[in-house]
This record gives structure tokens, C-alpha cells and sequence, in this order.
């Protein structure tokens, strides 16, 4: 009995495939499904694939770890990159803000110097 419900198993993993029907549908795209096509559409082809075995499926799973790794680094590095380029933006715009409230100090500082008399008092015109 053993034997025969060994035999059954491994006649199962063998004959472990999946059906994919590929379609046109009535506008001309091509849909992938499970079930055989609709009166609506056109069967272009059937897909047989077959189902992984256990070390095929660790291998993907290891294979979708290191990728997600992989990712997650890349993404941290732009992120790092990101904050860095914003921390410039930051300090170029302090810088500039900076320059401006210069210059405007040193034109407050030639108008009133062109409105000061020699001696030191305010100019003010004899007629008003």
C-alpha cells in the first residue's frame, strides 16, 4: 500500500503542469487566463507550464531576497542622495538670502551716506 501511494505521488509532482489559454480579445489585446477563451474572443495559443519543484522555488525565493536587498540598498542610496542634494539646495539658498541682505545694507548704508552733510548732520533742502 505504501509503495503504491508512493508511486501516486510521484506520478503527481510529474504530471504537475497548469494550463494558460492565451486570447485576442474583440479590441485586439492579448489576455493570459486560466480558463479557455470567451465566445468574445480568439484563441492565439495554450500555455503548458510547469509547476517548480521545491529547490526551484528556494532558488527564486533566495533569488527575490537578494533583489529585494538590492533594492532596499539603491533606495537608501538615493534617499541618502536626495537629502544631500536637498541639504545643498538649503545652504545655497541661506547663501543667497545672506548676499541679498548685504547688498541692500550696503545701499541703505550709500543712501544715507549721500544724504549726510559733510559734518555729519542730515541734508535737508531750504525749500520744500
Amino acid at each position: 500500500m505504501l509503495k503504491l501511494i508512493l508511486i501516486f505521488l510521484i506520478l503527481q509532482a510529474l504530471s504537475a503542469n497548469a494550463e494558460v489559454f492565451k486570447c485576442r480579445s474583440s479590441t485586439g489585446e492579448i489576455v493570459y487566463k486560466p480558463t479557455p477563451c470567451s465566445i468574445n474572443e480568439t484563441a492565439v495559443g495554450q500555455l503548458k507550464i510547469k509547476e517548480m519543484t521545491r529547490q526551484e522555488i528556494e532558488k527564486a525565493k533566495a533569488l527575490r531576497k537578494s533583489e529585494d536587498e538590492g533594492e532596499a540598498a539603491y533606495d537608501a542610496e538615493n534617499a541618502k542622495a536626495e537629502k544631500q542634494r536637498q541639504d545643498e539646495l538649503a545652504r545655497q539658498q541661506e547663501l543667497e538670502l545672506e548676499q541679498r541682505r548685504i547688498k541692500a545694507q550696503e545701499e541703505a548704508d550709500a543712501n544715507r551716506r549721500r544724504t549726510l552733510r559733510p559734518g555729519g548732520w542730515p541734508y535737508q533742502p531750504m525749500y520744500q
